[in-house]
């Protein structure tokens, strides 16, 4: 089942992210330095510094700050210091996990975020048609890109929002209080595709990369199905039966795979798809 839900006000103040054909100057919109929040524990992370200094000045740009992320703090606490100290760009360079938190810290502004990807999936730079390996061209583009808004989608836990919160766009302060959300740019999702991204072992991970995620998904084939209310913006609730259920912003996965063909990141929607299948291997297959 596919369907779209209109995407609330949050989307429309997304960073700016993404690619450009035209280079040149940088994608930031004050004079400031460029910011780096760099995962220390990312293979690359160490040669990333360098090469930020040397692209940076090949540009004549001011030299550029560095902030590492933590496990307590994956990026936000890192992108606000950078924007008290007038970053005019902010590179999320990490993992997908890292993207989110830089992107979180970064809504609202007028500060454009790039990306140098040095994570297992790196999701959204797939998504963006950013490279995967050549740091020089991810430099680049983080460097010289035109900004794009992008759409952002908020998961937030607890009990449903009621109607005249969406009137008073109060999503924009979804990441406040006691009652915080969760950012996402790429797929939020619960069931089976939750149980394989919590299960995926990281040190498999950093020996082969995205297929640890698969082989993960392997241990819970055979879930139980779920039984789910579902409701789409004001419209009656559903119930469906599912083995999982997706909320995507947009859908391209590893291994040339596109799990919602019709998701695009600028789009202002959020594609909904629940997947139910019999049979297990054979059923998914």
């Amino acid at each position: 089942m596919h369907r779209h839900a209109r995407r609330r006000g949050a989307g429309l103040f997304a960073p700016a992210l993404g690619p450009s054909s035209a280079g040149g100057s940088t994608s930031g919109t004050g004079s400031g330095p460029v910011a780096f929040v760099v995962n220390p524990s990312k293979p690359g992370a160490a040669a990333l510094r360098d090469a930020a200094l040397l692209a940076c000045a090949a540009r004549y740009l001011p030299e550029p700050m560095f902030f590492e992320t933590t496990v307590e703090d994956p990026g936000v606490g890192q992108t606000r210091r950078a924007l008290e100290e007038g970053a005019s760009v902010v590179v999320a360079a990490g993992g997908d996990g890292t993207v989110r938190a830089v992107a979180e810290a970064l809504l609202g502004s007028d500060v454009p975020m790039g990306i140098v990807p040095l994570g297992t999936g790196n999701l959204f730079a797939r998504n963006l048609d950013i490279p995967l390996t050549r740091l020089d061209e991810q430099l680049r583009i983080a460097l010289t890109a035109s900004p794009r808004p992008v759409d952002v989608g908020w998961v937030r836990l607890g009990a449903p929002r009621r109607d005249e919160d969406y009137e008073r766009g109060e999503e924009h302060g979804a990441s406040d209080g006691p009652g915080k959300g969760h950012l996402f740019l790429v797929i939020a999702g619960i069931g089976f595709d939750a149980a394989m991204v919590e299960s995926a072992d990281d040190e498999l991970k950093a020996r082969v990369g995205w297929i640890a995620y698969f082989l993960a998904g392997a241990k819970h084939l055979n879930g139980r199905r779920m039984r789910l209310q579902v409701q789409l913006d004001r419209r009656s609730p559903v119930t469906v039966r599912a083995r999982s259920l997706l909320i995507g912003n947009c859908g391209k996965l590893p291994g040339g795979l596109t799990l919602l063909p019709g998701a695009e990141v600028d789009d202002g929607w959020l594609d909904i798809a629940a997947i139910d299948t019999r049979g297990g291997i054979a059923g998914w297959a």
